[in-house]
C-alpha cells in the first residue's frame, strides 16, 4: 500500500509555491507575521506555560489511541496536555509513537488536547526522512495528530465556535473528518488520501519556509515555528470568515 499510495502522491503534488501562499490574505498575514516575529527576537518572547497552575484532573483513567501522521511519524513524543502550554509537564501522560505512527496512552483527561513533538528519533516512514523540529496537536478526542487538526486546534483557541468542518472546508478537505481521518489506515479510500496526504505536506512545507524566513531574521527556532503555525492558521481562519464559500484556501491543488 505504501509503495503504490508514495508512487501517486510523488506523481501528484505540485513543484510549485504552495497553494495557500498564493492567497492574498495569507500574504498580508505573513507580512504581519514576520514584523512580529522580528519584534518577538527583540525581546520578550513569549512562553509557555510558565505561570500556568497545575490542574487537577478527574482520577478515572481512560485509554486514548490514535495515530500522529505526517506520513506516519515513528517514535514521535506525544502526551494529553492538561494545562494546555503545548509542552510535556510533570504529571502529564505520554508515550512514543511506533511505525506507523500509532499510540495509546492512559489520561485522567480524556477532554485534553494532544500534542506530538518530534526529535532526533522521530522518522517519517513514509519519506525515510527525520522529522525533528515538528510539533503537531488536535482536540481532545481526535484519534488523529496532523497539521490540518493542528490548525483547528490553533483555531479554536481564539475561536471555540470554529468547527473542524469549517476547517476542513477551507483547506480543500471538504466531506472529511480531519480529527479520524488516517490517510496511511486501512480500507481508506486511495483517492481521499492522497488529497489529505498533500494538504498536510503543503501545510508543514508552508510553515517550514515561513519559520526558516524568521530564523533568518534571527528569531528563536521554537518561535518561529510557533508564530508560522499562527499565521498559518490566522489565514485558514480568515478564508473561514470572509463570507465567500468559493474563496477557500484549497491547499490540494496542483496549480
Amino acid at each position: 500500500f505504501y509503495m503504490n499510495f508514495n508512487q501517486k502522491f510523488k506523481n501528484s503534488i505540485s513543484p510549485n509555491v504552495l497553494a495557500i501562499a498564493k492567497s492574498k490574505s495569507f500574504k498580508d498575514k505573513f507580512i504581519l507575521t514576520a514584523t512580529m516575529l522580528v519584534l518577538a527576537n527583540c525581546g520578550g518572547g513569549g512562553g509557555g506555560g510558565g505561570g500556568s497552575s497545575t490542574q487537577s484532573p478527574p482520577t478515572t483513567s481512560t485509554t486514548l489511541t490514535g495515530n500522529v501522521v505526517k506520513g506516519p511519524l515513528q517514535n514521535a513524543v506525544v502526551f494529553a496536555d492538561y494545562n494546555n502550554d503545548g509542552l510535556l509537564s510533570a504529571g502529564e501522560p505520554s508515550t512514543r509513537t511506533l511505525f506507523d505512527g500509532s499510540f495509546s496512552l492512559n489520561s485522567t483527561d480524556p477532554t485534553a488536547n494532544l500534542v506530538s513533538i518530534s526529535d532526533s528519533q522521530t522518522v517519517d516512514t513514509f519519506t525515510g526522512e527525520n522529522a525533528s523540529g515538528v510539533k503537531l496537536k488536535a482536540p481532545g478526542g481526535s484519534s488523529v495528530i496532523t497539521p490540518a487538526t493542528t490548525l483547528l486546534t490553533e483555531i479554536q483557541s481564539s475561536s471555540p465556535s470554529s468547527t473542524k468542518e469549517e476547517v476542513a472546508s477551507a483547506l480543500g478537505l471538504s466531506g472529511i473528518d480531519i480529527t479520524t481521518f488516517n490517510p496511511f489506515g486501512s480500507n481508506v479510500d486511495q483517492n481521499l488520501a492522497l488529497v489529505a496526504e498533500k494538504v498536510a505536506s503543503q501545510i508543514i512545507a508552508t510553515v517550514s519556509s515561513i519559520a526558516a524566513a524568521a530564523e533568518g531574521t534571527g528569531a528563536n527556532k521554537d518561535i518561529a515555528y510557533e508564530k508560522a503555525i499562527s499565521a498559518v492558521s490566522t489565514a485558514v481562519a480568515s478564508e473561514i470568515n470572509d463570507g465567500n464559500a468559493t474563496d477557500s484556501l484549497n491547499l490540494s491543488s496542483t496549480n
